[in-house]
Protein backbone atom coordinates (compact mmCIF):
# COMPACT_ATOMS: atom_id res chain seq x y z
CA UNK A 1 0.00 0.00 0.00
CA UNK A 2 2.89 2.38 0.64
CA UNK A 3 3.96 2.09 -2.99
CA UNK A 4 0.63 3.65 -3.98
CA UNK A 5 1.34 7.05 -2.45
CA UNK A 6 4.63 7.31 -4.31
CA UNK A 7 2.94 6.49 -7.60
CA UNK A 8 0.17 8.97 -6.81
CA UNK A 9 2.73 11.75 -6.25
CA UNK A 10 4.56 10.67 -9.39
CA UNK A 11 1.46 10.88 -11.62
CA UNK A 12 0.78 14.43 -10.39
CA UNK A 13 4.38 15.45 -11.04
CA UNK A 14 4.53 13.98 -14.56
CA UNK A 15 1.24 15.67 -15.46
CA UNK A 16 2.76 18.99 -14.42
CA UNK A 17 5.96 18.35 -16.37
CA UNK A 18 4.56 17.07 -19.66
CA UNK A 19 1.68 19.51 -19.99
CA UNK A 20 4.14 22.33 -20.56
CA UNK A 21 6.26 20.32 -23.00
CA UNK A 22 3.60 19.57 -25.61
CA UNK A 23 4.23 22.80 -27.52
CA UNK A 24 7.04 25.27 -28.03
CA UNK A 25 7.09 28.52 -26.16
CA UNK A 26 5.66 31.45 -28.10
CA UNK A 27 8.50 33.67 -26.95
CA UNK A 28 10.64 32.72 -29.96
CA UNK A 29 8.05 34.54 -32.11
CA UNK A 30 9.12 37.86 -30.58
CA UNK A 31 11.52 38.42 -33.50
CA UNK A 32 9.25 37.07 -36.27
CA UNK A 33 7.45 40.01 -37.84
CA UNK A 34 4.78 37.96 -39.62
CA UNK A 35 3.36 36.30 -36.49
CA UNK A 36 -0.17 37.55 -35.80
CA UNK A 37 -0.06 37.48 -32.00
CA UNK A 38 3.29 39.20 -31.46
CA UNK A 39 1.55 42.10 -29.73
CA UNK A 40 0.99 39.74 -26.77
CA UNK A 41 4.71 39.95 -26.05
CA UNK A 42 5.08 43.64 -26.81
CA UNK A 43 1.99 45.85 -27.29
CA UNK A 44 4.03 48.17 -29.54
CA UNK A 45 4.27 45.52 -32.26
CA UNK A 46 1.78 46.11 -35.08
CA UNK A 47 0.21 43.39 -37.18
CA UNK A 48 0.95 43.17 -40.88
CA UNK A 49 -2.79 43.07 -41.64
CA UNK A 50 -6.21 42.87 -40.01
CA UNK A 51 -7.18 39.51 -38.53
CA UNK A 52 -9.94 37.61 -36.73
CA UNK A 53 -9.27 34.77 -34.28
CA UNK A 54 -11.98 32.12 -33.73
CA UNK A 55 -12.27 29.38 -31.07
CA UNK A 56 -10.00 26.46 -31.90
CA UNK A 57 -8.19 28.40 -34.63
CA UNK A 58 -6.55 31.13 -32.59
CA UNK A 59 -3.35 31.55 -30.67
CA UNK A 60 -2.31 28.84 -28.22
CA UNK A 61 0.91 29.51 -26.33
CA UNK A 62 2.64 27.33 -23.78
CA UNK A 63 5.94 27.71 -22.01
CA UNK A 64 8.07 25.81 -19.55
CA UNK A 65 11.14 27.00 -17.68
CA UNK A 66 13.17 25.42 -14.91
CA UNK A 67 16.45 23.88 -13.86
CA UNK A 68 15.28 20.34 -14.74
CA UNK A 69 13.95 18.93 -17.99
CA UNK A 70 11.90 16.05 -19.30
CA UNK A 71 15.01 14.00 -20.09
CA UNK A 72 15.88 14.01 -16.39
CA UNK A 73 12.77 11.91 -15.71
CA UNK A 74 12.26 9.83 -18.88
CA UNK A 75 14.64 7.00 -19.83
CA UNK A 76 14.98 4.51 -22.72
CA UNK A 77 13.45 1.14 -21.90
CA UNK A 78 14.33 -2.22 -23.42
CA UNK A 79 10.94 -3.89 -23.14
CA UNK A 80 11.05 -7.65 -23.89
CA UNK A 81 7.49 -7.47 -25.22
CA UNK A 82 8.27 -4.49 -27.44
CA UNK A 83 5.28 -2.58 -26.06
CA UNK A 84 7.23 0.24 -24.40
CA UNK A 85 10.20 2.27 -25.62
CA UNK A 86 10.44 4.70 -22.71
CA UNK A 87 10.04 4.52 -18.97
CA UNK A 88 10.29 6.87 -16.02
CA UNK A 89 12.70 7.30 -13.15
CA UNK A 90 10.38 5.18 -10.98
CA UNK A 91 11.17 2.05 -13.00
CA UNK A 92 13.35 -0.56 -11.32
CA UNK A 93 15.50 -0.56 -14.49
CA UNK A 94 16.70 2.97 -13.63
CA UNK A 95 19.31 3.05 -10.90
CA UNK A 96 18.67 5.46 -8.08
CA UNK A 97 22.13 6.99 -8.28
CA UNK A 98 21.80 7.56 -12.04
CA UNK A 99 18.57 9.49 -11.58
CA UNK A 100 19.34 11.39 -8.38
CA UNK A 101 22.71 12.67 -9.64
CA UNK A 102 20.86 14.75 -12.25
CA UNK A 103 18.81 16.69 -9.73
CA UNK A 104 19.40 19.85 -7.71
CA UNK A 105 18.88 20.60 -4.04
CA UNK A 106 15.77 22.51 -5.15
CA UNK A 107 14.16 21.61 -8.48
CA UNK A 108 12.16 24.44 -10.04
CA UNK A 109 9.55 24.22 -12.77
CA UNK A 110 7.39 27.03 -14.14
CA UNK A 111 4.70 26.50 -16.78
CA UNK A 112 2.15 28.75 -18.44
CA UNK A 113 -0.72 28.42 -20.88
CA UNK A 114 -2.29 31.21 -22.93
CA UNK A 115 -5.30 30.37 -25.13
CA UNK A 116 -7.21 32.90 -27.23
CA UNK A 117 -10.95 32.21 -27.41
CA UNK A 118 -11.91 35.17 -29.59
CA UNK A 119 -9.84 38.01 -30.96
CA UNK A 120 -9.46 40.63 -33.65
CA UNK A 121 -6.78 43.04 -34.79
CA UNK A 122 -7.32 45.97 -37.12
CA UNK A 123 -5.88 49.29 -38.22
CA UNK A 124 -7.72 52.43 -37.17
CA UNK A 125 -7.61 55.46 -34.86
CA UNK A 126 -4.11 56.23 -36.08
CA UNK A 127 -2.59 52.87 -35.24
CA UNK A 128 -3.12 49.14 -34.77
CA UNK A 129 -5.81 47.93 -32.36
CA UNK A 130 -6.47 44.55 -30.80
CA UNK A 131 -9.33 43.09 -28.77
CA UNK A 132 -9.00 39.58 -27.33
CA UNK A 133 -10.72 37.25 -24.89
CA UNK A 134 -8.31 34.64 -23.52
CA UNK A 135 -7.83 31.97 -20.90
CA UNK A 136 -4.55 31.99 -18.98
CA UNK A 137 -2.98 29.67 -16.45
CA UNK A 138 0.34 29.68 -14.59
CA UNK A 139 2.00 27.10 -12.38
CA UNK A 140 5.16 27.40 -10.27
CA UNK A 141 6.70 24.58 -8.26
CA UNK A 142 9.73 24.22 -6.01
CA UNK A 143 10.37 20.53 -5.33
CA UNK A 144 13.27 19.57 -3.03
CA UNK A 145 15.72 16.79 -3.80
CA UNK A 146 14.62 14.88 -0.71
CA UNK A 147 11.14 14.23 -2.16
CA UNK A 148 12.55 12.51 -5.25
CA UNK A 149 15.02 10.61 -3.06
CA UNK A 150 12.09 9.35 -0.99
CA UNK A 151 10.04 8.43 -4.08
CA UNK A 152 12.91 6.53 -5.70
CA UNK A 153 14.67 4.85 -2.79
CA UNK A 154 12.19 4.99 0.10
CA UNK A 155 10.98 1.40 -0.23
CA UNK A 156 14.55 0.09 -0.29
CA UNK A 157 15.62 1.64 3.01
CA UNK A 158 15.75 -0.10 6.37
CA UNK A 159 13.42 0.62 9.26
CA UNK A 160 14.35 3.84 11.04
CA UNK A 161 15.51 5.71 7.93
CA UNK A 162 14.13 9.27 7.91
CA UNK A 163 13.59 11.56 4.93
CA UNK A 164 13.49 15.28 5.70
CA UNK A 165 11.64 17.29 3.05
CA UNK A 166 11.75 21.07 3.41
CA UNK A 167 10.29 24.14 1.69
CA UNK A 168 8.24 22.44 -1.02
CA UNK A 169 5.76 24.73 -2.75
CA UNK A 170 3.30 24.41 -5.62
CA UNK A 171 1.27 27.39 -6.83
CA UNK A 172 -1.25 27.43 -9.68
CA UNK A 173 -3.82 29.96 -10.88
CA UNK A 174 -6.20 30.40 -13.81
CA UNK A 175 -8.20 33.36 -15.03
CA UNK A 176 -9.94 34.82 -18.08
CA UNK A 177 -8.65 38.00 -19.68
CA UNK A 178 -10.35 40.64 -21.84
CA UNK A 179 -7.65 42.84 -23.39
CA UNK A 180 -7.85 46.10 -25.37
CA UNK A 181 -4.61 47.14 -27.08
CA UNK A 182 -3.39 50.05 -29.21
CA UNK A 183 -0.03 50.59 -30.91
CA UNK A 184 0.84 54.00 -32.36
CA UNK A 185 3.75 55.11 -34.54
CA UNK A 186 5.17 58.38 -33.18
CA UNK A 187 7.46 58.74 -36.20
CA UNK A 188 9.23 56.53 -38.71
CA UNK A 189 11.48 55.09 -36.01
CA UNK A 190 9.55 55.07 -32.72
CA UNK A 191 6.39 53.07 -31.98
CA UNK A 192 4.71 52.84 -28.58
CA UNK A 193 1.92 50.57 -27.40
CA UNK A 194 -0.25 49.77 -24.40
CA UNK A 195 -2.94 47.32 -23.34
CA UNK A 196 -5.63 47.44 -20.70
CA UNK A 197 -6.71 44.05 -19.38
CA UNK A 198 -9.82 43.20 -17.41
CA UNK A 199 -9.17 40.01 -15.45
CA UNK A 200 -11.91 37.59 -14.42
CA UNK A 201 -10.67 35.33 -11.63
CA UNK A 202 -11.13 31.58 -12.00
CA UNK A 203 -9.24 29.64 -9.34
CA UNK A 204 -5.92 29.43 -7.54
CA UNK A 205 -4.21 27.06 -5.15
CA UNK A 206 -1.07 27.58 -3.08
CA UNK A 207 0.36 24.66 -1.11
CA UNK A 208 3.49 25.14 1.01
CA UNK A 209 5.13 22.33 2.96
CA UNK A 210 7.60 23.80 5.43
CA UNK A 211 8.50 20.43 6.95
CA UNK A 212 7.74 16.82 6.05
CA UNK A 213 9.62 14.10 7.94
CA UNK A 214 8.93 10.52 6.88
CA UNK A 215 10.41 7.67 8.95
CA UNK A 216 10.27 4.09 7.71
CA UNK A 217 8.56 1.87 10.30
CA UNK A 218 7.96 -1.62 8.96
CA UNK A 219 4.65 -1.70 7.09
CA UNK A 220 3.85 1.91 8.05
CA UNK A 221 5.35 5.36 7.75
CA UNK A 222 5.65 7.73 10.69
CA UNK A 223 4.98 11.21 9.37
CA UNK A 224 5.46 14.67 10.86
CA UNK A 225 4.15 17.43 8.59
CA UNK A 226 3.98 21.19 8.88
CA UNK A 227 2.40 23.08 6.02
CA UNK A 228 -0.38 25.29 4.76
CA UNK A 229 -2.76 25.28 1.83
CA UNK A 230 -4.74 28.22 0.51
CA UNK A 231 -7.05 28.40 -2.44
CA UNK A 232 -9.94 30.15 -4.08
CA UNK A 233 -12.69 28.69 -6.25
CA UNK A 234 -16.22 29.94 -6.70
CA UNK A 235 -18.62 27.89 -4.59
CA UNK A 236 -15.84 25.91 -2.88
CA UNK A 237 -15.75 25.11 0.83
CA UNK A 238 -13.98 22.64 3.08
CA UNK A 239 -15.82 19.60 4.39
CA UNK A 240 -14.80 19.52 8.06
CA UNK A 241 -15.34 17.51 11.22
CA UNK A 242 -14.71 18.72 14.75
CA UNK A 243 -12.19 16.35 16.35
CA UNK A 244 -11.91 18.29 19.62
CA UNK A 245 -8.85 20.24 18.50
CA UNK A 246 -10.53 22.24 15.75
CA UNK A 247 -12.11 21.58 12.37
CA UNK A 248 -10.42 18.61 10.71
CA UNK A 249 -10.51 18.90 6.89
CA UNK A 250 -12.16 15.87 5.29
CA UNK A 251 -12.43 17.16 1.73
CA UNK A 252 -13.53 20.01 -0.53
CA UNK A 253 -17.09 20.59 -1.72
CA UNK A 254 -17.82 22.72 -4.80
CA UNK A 255 -21.29 24.17 -5.38
CA UNK A 256 -22.02 26.27 -8.49
CA UNK A 257 -18.47 27.31 -9.49
CA UNK A 258 -18.10 30.53 -11.44
CA UNK A 259 -16.25 33.84 -11.62
CA UNK A 260 -14.37 34.27 -8.39
CA UNK A 261 -13.11 37.84 -8.35
CA UNK A 262 -11.71 40.42 -10.70
CA UNK A 263 -8.61 42.42 -11.47
CA UNK A 264 -6.88 44.87 -13.78
CA UNK A 265 -3.55 44.72 -15.58
CA UNK A 266 -1.64 46.62 -18.24
CA UNK A 267 1.10 46.02 -20.80
CA UNK A 268 3.47 48.79 -21.90
CA UNK A 269 5.96 48.58 -24.76
CA UNK A 270 8.05 50.39 -27.34
CA UNK A 271 10.12 49.68 -30.44
CA UNK A 272 12.78 51.92 -31.99
CA UNK A 273 14.35 51.31 -35.40
CA UNK A 274 18.02 52.20 -34.90
CA UNK A 275 18.89 51.43 -38.52
CA UNK A 276 17.70 49.22 -41.35
CA UNK A 277 19.00 46.03 -39.71
CA UNK A 278 18.70 46.81 -36.00
CA UNK A 279 15.52 47.21 -33.92
CA UNK A 280 15.55 48.11 -30.22
CA UNK A 281 12.42 47.09 -28.31
CA UNK A 282 11.21 46.39 -24.80
CA UNK A 283 8.03 45.74 -22.85
CA UNK A 284 6.59 45.37 -19.37
CA UNK A 285 3.67 42.96 -19.33
CA UNK A 286 1.02 41.83 -16.85
CA UNK A 287 1.44 44.70 -14.40
CA UNK A 288 -1.62 44.48 -12.19
CA UNK A 289 -3.59 42.56 -9.59
CA UNK A 290 -6.44 40.12 -9.01
CA UNK A 291 -8.78 40.45 -6.04
CA UNK A 292 -9.89 36.91 -5.15
CA UNK A 293 -13.15 36.04 -3.42
CA UNK A 294 -14.07 32.97 -1.39
CA UNK A 295 -10.54 32.25 -0.17
CA UNK A 296 -10.25 29.09 1.93
CA UNK A 297 -7.19 28.02 3.92
CA UNK A 298 -6.00 25.19 6.12
CA UNK A 299 -2.88 24.00 7.90
CA UNK A 300 -1.46 20.90 9.51
CA UNK A 301 -1.29 20.49 13.28
CA UNK A 302 2.41 19.57 13.20
CA UNK A 303 1.69 16.39 15.12
CA UNK A 304 3.07 12.92 14.25
CA UNK A 305 0.78 10.34 12.67
CA UNK A 306 1.07 6.96 10.99
CA UNK A 307 0.35 6.35 7.32
CA UNK A 308 -0.21 2.86 5.90
CA UNK A 309 -1.26 3.70 2.33
CA UNK A 310 -4.18 4.94 0.26
CA UNK A 311 -7.24 2.82 -0.31
CA UNK A 312 -8.61 1.99 -3.78
CA UNK A 313 -5.63 3.36 -5.73
CA UNK A 314 -4.31 0.66 -8.04
CA UNK A 315 -1.49 0.48 -10.56
CA UNK A 316 -1.16 -1.63 -13.68
CA UNK A 317 1.06 -4.61 -13.01
CA UNK A 318 2.22 -4.47 -16.64
CA UNK A 319 3.37 -0.87 -16.37
CA UNK A 320 7.15 -0.57 -16.92
CA UNK A 321 7.25 1.96 -14.06
CA UNK A 322 6.18 -0.71 -11.57
CA UNK A 323 8.96 -1.00 -9.00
Amino acid sequence: MKTDIKKYIFVIFCSMLTSGAIAQSFRSAYFLEGVTGRHRLNPAFMGESNYISLPGLGYIGTGIQGNVGLTDFIYPYDDPSGKYELTTFMSSTVKGEEFLNKLHDMNRIRMNLDYTILGTGFYGMGGFNSIELSLRSDMNSNIPFALFDFMKTGMDQTEGTTYQIRDMRIFSEAHAELAFGHAHAINERLTIGAKLKILLAGAYADAHVNQLDVTMAGDKWQVVAQGTVEGSLGGASFETEDDGRGDHIEGVEVDNPGMNGWGLATDLGFSYQLNHDLLLSGALTDLGFISWRNVIAGKTLNEPYEFDGFEDINTDDNDPDQS
